[in-house]
């Protein structure tokens, strides 16, 4: 069970970051970062979603 708890945190912790990133100003003049981080969080965003729920 410690497992996947642990695997949530990194997955949410990951989703933090990348949205950090997604408001930063060198990633939003930049088209190709946007698209990258923005399909990352949107792969994981599911996921967050239900260890959220979860904890």
């Amino acid at each position: 069970m410690t497992a996947l708890l642990d695997k949530l945190k990194l997955y949410e912790d990951n989703y933090i970051k990348l949205a950090e990133k997604l408001s930063s100003p060198q990633v939003s003049s930049n088209p190709e970062k946007l698209k990258e981080y923005g399909k990352r969080i949107a792969e994981i965003e599911e996921i967050v979603a239900i260890g959220r729920k979860y904890r």
